[in-house]
């Protein structure tokens, strides 16, 4: 039975993997900084109070910048083209809809523009208030408030985060991936460009036979099926990286008891000095989730 199992999750692992082939914990309360916020990482820093200049308040109008926010989970496809401004104003958008009092003047006065907003003062906006959706739609955007950021000498290359709300991992990627889809499940995002010769694929997956690092790790080499050009087995993660059909493949995996999460780049061969420090600055921005537990399925809509 083991063993079957075992085979199950190796064939999960080359399904993913086919995916890039081109050829074809918690805080209790919702923290209010002037402006509502909420995330699960405890660590990171409050963002700063961000202008709405850019957003027109004046107009009386019912349209919500995401109308569906508390009904259905987000993707990266729903706010990927959002400047920095409307990332806020969305975001507070589902707290206003539970007719949370604003303290910014700037929220304050946009939301009191619109005819669907209704003060609730008994809503204070502390995680119990809000549904699945909302609660996972919020993170999704704030990773997404933290995004273009300059890693490249001359300025050409930004990178966006994203986020999943199932499995609680990041991992940033350059803006020339432009076309994004994610998987039914919830359980990671297939990000390729316009001309579909580079994909980056993350993920994660559960550790159903609670696998050791090493068992992962032998099982992908043999399912990869080419010779392994480099790896690289540590205690809880593992690098494999092989060429196929003219594309360099770069995978990383961590491993833990009730999961794990991985990425893998592929990209073009003759492009390999350029994809070197992108390579780099992606596996460097990669953070995992919560690996201990295992993670039931988030249905997206796509």
């Amino acid at each position: 039975m083991k063993k079957i199992v075992l085979l199950l999750t190796t064939i999960m692992i080359v399904s993913v993997l086919n995916g890039c082939n081109l050829s074809n914990n918690e805080t209790k309360d919702v923290k209010n900084k002037e402006e509502i916020s909420y995330s699960n990482d405890k660590n990171k820093k409050e963002t700063d109070t961000i202008s709405l200049e850019l957003v027109d308040s004046s107009e009386e109008d019912n349209d919500y910048i995401l109308p569906n926010s508390d009904k259905k989970y987000l993707s990266v496809e729903d706010i990927k083209n959002l400047s920095k401004e409307e990332l806020a104003i969305a975001r507070n958008e589902i707290f206003a809809r539970h007719g949370y009092v604003f303290k910014m003047e700037e929220y304050k006065n946009y939301f009191k523009s619109k005819t669907w907003y209704k003060e609730n003062p008994s809503f204070s906006g502390s995680e119990s208030e809000l549904n699945e959706y909302e609660k996972a739609n919020i993170n999704l955007i704030k990773s997404y408030e933290s995004n273009k950021i300059n890693v490249t000498e001359d300025g050409e290359i930004n990178y966006f985060k994203y986020g999943n709300a199932r499995f609680g991992f990041s991992i940033d990627y350059p803006d020339f991936l432009t076309e994004s889809t994610e998987s039914m499940n919830g359980d990671g995002v297939t990000l390729t460009n316009l001309e579909n010769t580079v994909c980056l694929k993350a993920y994660g997956l559960n550790n159903v036979l609670s696998q050791t690092t090493k068992d992962y790790f032998e099982s992908n080499k043999e399912s990869i099926g080419v010779d392994i050009s480099y790896e690289a087995l540590f205690d809880n993660s593992y690098i494999l990286s092989w060429e196929e059909n003219n594309l360099i493949y770069y995978q990383y995996t961590v491993v833990g008891t009730g999961c794990f999460n991985a990425f893998c780049i592929s990209y073009p061969k003759e492009e390999k000095e350029k994809f070197d420090e992108i390579v780099s600055t992606i596996y460097n921005s990669f953070e995992t989730g919560d690996l201990i537990e295992v993670h039931g399925p988030i249905m997206t809509d796509n």
